[in-house]
């Protein structure tokens, strides 16, 4: 269970990059134009990640190949192909179809700033939320190549950075070379009839998918944020929550872990499990867990019938 919710996030999470592409903020830049440009870099290097969240810092350093709309994170035998609806590595998992979501008015872009990342000519994008600095990228002028990304909570203080901290715009790896990492794949059907709202804070539903074990996955977005939400049953082992602190949101309680990409949220609500995966800020975290079913305990019924067929 594990391995597969992890996998199915990484999938959706890549793969959407297109549709954080579709945004048409009314602003003299559109960020469309340069995620259009760095979705078809190729470029190779080292990348920093960091997430501040709940008094806990997550960070590491990723090895990255970008070519043919592809990417390798790592090297070898512990690298993982991510490409449009896929993603190769411990296990894989494949997506046939999904949304294009088209953007609100939500967020506003600010005119490009010239600066220089890396002895680069890049250009500077800052992404505003009502009076809020919500973003701030930061693209290699010539090529495209993102260089530097800056997220902020509600206070201004930093939740997320990412940059390149060293990068090669010639990268060795070929797309042949790419297709040969891939193996066999777990298929996420798309499904119709879900429990799953369709909103849950300005976040809409994009697609909803159940895998081979029956877990249901839903994929809700704002364009520019993403979060995946999976339902399991409440007994799933879910190995990586076994010692997670927990923190207080809505006054209810909750399981976290923080990595450096994104924050992971675990509860249960009756007979079903809930897991969260995104990249989306503390402060729209409160407000879509508010709209998204509560942690509560299985009722007694339905723990005694457990125990006596399972």
């Amino acid at each position: 269970m594990r391995n597969r919710i992890r996998s199915i996030a990484v999938v959706i999470g890549i793969t959407m990059l297109a549709l954080i592409g579709t945004a048409s903020p009314a602003a003299s830049y559109d960020l469309e134009e340069y995620l259009g440009g760095a979705a078809v870099a190729e470029y190779s290097g080292r990348r920093i990640a960091m997430t501040l969240f709940d008094g806990e810092s997550q960070a590491g350093i990723f090895e990255l190949t970008h070519a043919s709309q592809m990417v390798v994170v790592g090297s070898g035998k512990e690298g993982a192909l991510i490409g449009p609806g896929r993603v190769s590595g411990d296990t894989g998992v494949m997506v046939p179809v999904w949304s294009q979501y088209a953007k609100d008015d939500r967020y506003r872009i600010l005119n490009a700033e010239p600066t220089m990342r890396l002895g680069r000519m890049a250009e500077v994008l800052e992404v505003l939320e009502d009076d809020l600095v919500r973003a701030r990228f930061t693209f290699d002028s010539l090529t495209r190549i993102p260089l530097v990304t800056e997220i902020y909570n509600s206070d201004g203080t930093l939740f997320r950075y990412s940059a390149m901290i060293e990068i090669n715009a010639k990268p060795d790896l070929s797309y042949a070379d790419m297709e040969a990492m891939s193996d066999s794949y777990d298929v996420m059907f798309p499904v119709g009839n879900t429990s799953m709202p369709l909103d849950a804070a300005g976040y809409v539903r994009a697609d909803t998918y159940t895998g081979p074990d029956g877990t249901v996955q839903a994929f809700y977005t704002d364009s520019l944020f993403s979060f995946s939400l999976f339902e399991v049953d409440v007994d799933a082992h879910l190995d990586r929550f076994e010692n997670a602190p927990t923190i207080k949101m809505n006054g209810e309680t909750y399981s976290r872990i923080v990595t450096p990409t994104d924050i992971w949220m675990s509860w249960k609500s009756g007979d079903v499990a809930y897991v969260l995966i995104g990249d989306l800020p503390p402060d729209h975290l409160v407000k879509v867990l508010d709209d998204l079913p509560r942690p509560k305990q299985r009722g007694l019924f339905s723990r005694l019938w457990r125990s006596i067929f399972d």
